[in-house]
């Protein structure tokens, strides 16, 4: 028996490949159509000629861009090379050199990019670039002129490895130079934050910086109101680039603001900090709070807490330039409570151990001018100061404040008989003015068990050498500070202070050097000046 239903045929393998054919035809028909409309739309919008792109970098900058070399790029990614570019400003004055320069400038997107993010561009890449910042308000260019200079074009990455920054100092001083080892700058847009990683070599102090943060939007109008933020670590920093010191310091900031006001705060580590006087090497550690002009190198100290060997001291200031003179004046205070005088005079002597040891407070004003001299002529100081339970640790100096010590409470040589004198303690009070090296002090008195002196007069730090002249109370008379012939010639004179609170009041001096110091009285010289003001009254 036949079945009605029609007979159904599979399609052979022929009339598959004439489908299959038929597909494909249509398909590349439509994808060719799609090609050529892309190439027509991009051949009439492409942004990477010589003219688009470097009046999109004159537009960005506000300046005059020329490209020696020029080709576009299609494969694998769209873009363009430009060699040998350099972009200039107009100045006011003397003409400047260029603002920028960079061997090759390659620039790289996405055909998807192009199509469907126009003023998009995935990467620029800088090879060789110079960038020389001039001094500040060398531009003619004006502020309304800038507001309209703002590019709509958008970046994903820029890369500068290797490149160069000198930033240009008034006054004819030579430029600083940054050798940027790494510089990566990620998601750059007219209106919006910049991220940055960067690596550089600092030229003063020397040293090593790595920084990361963000930067911007740049402000057209004025560029040191830009904002920033990030942190930074600086190592390797040599401080014997600056007259007078030495060492090598570490630190690690954080830190906020706009260009011209970034606030800062952080820690620095000196481990082997010296003056160039002493010849010994101290630790020194510091956490500060600081504001910082990048326009000008100015810093102000907000508060600074160092700690030297074992002993604080509290510092605010300024480090600042002026229009008239080269260089820049640091003008700290400083305060220290309750600390080891044995550790501030450290750095100031080559000695290994300092002149005295105690407990001092400290209250002083210095200054020190950007002259090129020695540290120690080229330091002012101004202040007042207390030490207390003082020794000095010279033989000689402690043996005679011993022996006035006795001589002054009336105990005789002969009385020793329980051993030599016992080795009193001290205390000093005074004010200071440091100039050239030489320090001036005034009511500067001394305490000691039986005894009282006010005096006046100078040390120099540079040859130690000691001219102080002034007055002497004790507790005991004139003839019991001394004894045998001299103690009968000077009995009269013991009437001469009754009703002292003192016995005796008499002018001294103390002369020489710190390592040969020669005390003794003054009844011809200085000394008698000042006993109408001692402490007699005291």
């Amino acid at each position: 028996m036949q079945s009605d239903q029609p007979e159904t045929r599979t399609p052979g393998p022929l009339a598959r490949l004439r489908g299959w054919r038929k597909w494909l035809v249509v398909s590349g028909a439509a994808i060719s159509m799609l090609i050529i409309a892309a190439a027509v739309v991009l051949h009439h919008y492409w942004p990477f000629t010589r003219t688009e792109v470097v009046a999109a970098l004159q537009e960005t900058f506000s300046g005059t861009v020329t490209v020696e070399r020029f080709h576009s790029t299609f494969f694998p990614f769209p873009g363009c090379v430009a060699e040998n570019v350099v972009l200039t400003r107009a100045s006011r004055g003397a003409k400047l050199p260029p603002l920028a320069s960079a061997e090759r400038m390659q620039i790289k997107t996405r055909y998807t990019d192009l199509l469907f993010r126009p003023g998009y561009v995935a990467l620029i890449r800088l090879d060789g670039l110079h960038i020389q910042a001039p001094v500040r308000g060398s531009f003619a260019l004006d502020a309304n002129e800038r507001r309209q200079s703002k590019s709509h074009a958008r970046v994903g990455q820029v890369v500068a490895d290797g490149a160069i920054l000198d930033v240009a100092r008034p006054d004819g001083e030579p430029s600083l130079r940054f050798d940027i080892h790494s510089a990566t700058l990620s998601s750059l847009t007219p209106n919006g934050h910049l991220s940055y990683r960067v690596a550089f070599h600092n030229p003063l102090p020397p040293g090593e910086i790595q920084s990361t943060g963000q930067f911007g939007p740049w402000n057209f109008s004025d560029a040191s109101q830009t904002p920033l933020s990030g942190s930074y670590t600086f190592e390797k920093a040599d401080l014997s680039a600056f007259p007078g010191i030495a060492g090598t310091l570490s630190a690690k900031d954080d830190f906020q603001g706009v260009l011209q006001h970034i606030e800062t705060r952080g820690k620095v580590d000196v481990p082997d900090f010296e003056l160039d006087r002493s010849g010994h090497p101290l630790p020194l550690h510091s956490t500060f709070q600081a504001v910082v002009d990048s326009t000008n190198g100015d810093v102000t100290l907000e508060k600074v807490t160092s700690t030297l060997l074992r002993s604080a001291i509290f510092t605010r200031g300024r480090i600042a330039g002026s229009s008239n003179r080269l260089g820049k004046t640091t003008s700290l205070d400083f305060t220290i409570r309750n600390a080891r005088i044995q550790d501030f005079l450290r750095p100031f002597v080559r000695r290994t151990t300092p002149a005295l040891t105690g407990t001092t407070n400290f209250r002083a004003h210095v200054t020190v001018e950007p002259e090129g001299r020695p540290f120690l002529r080229e330091v002012q100081l101004d202040g007042d100061f207390g030490i207390d339970e003082a020794h000095f640790t010279s033989p000689d100096t402690q043996a005679q404040i011993d022996n006035l010590s006795e001589s002054a409470r009336g105990k005789k040589p002969e009385d020793d008989s329980d051993g030599p004198p016992e080795n009193v303690v001290s205390g000093l009070k005074g004010h200071v003015s440091l100039r050239d090296g030489t320090a001036t002090l005034t009511d500067f008195s001394l305490w000691i068990p039986g005894a009282h002196a006010k005096l006046s007069g100078t040390y120099n730090l540079l040859d130690q050498k000691v001219d102080l002249h002034g007055i002497l109370g004790t507790d005991a008379k004139l003839s019991q500070t001394t004894s045998g012939f001299k103690s009968v010639l000077l009995k009269p004179f013991d009437a001469l202070f009754k009703g002292r609170k003192r016995a005796a009041v008499v002018p001294v001096k103390l002369t020489g050097t710190y390592s040969d110091p020669h005390a003794g009285f003054d009844l011809l010289g200085k000394g008698k000046e000042a006993a109408h003001r001692g402490p007699a009254a005291q």
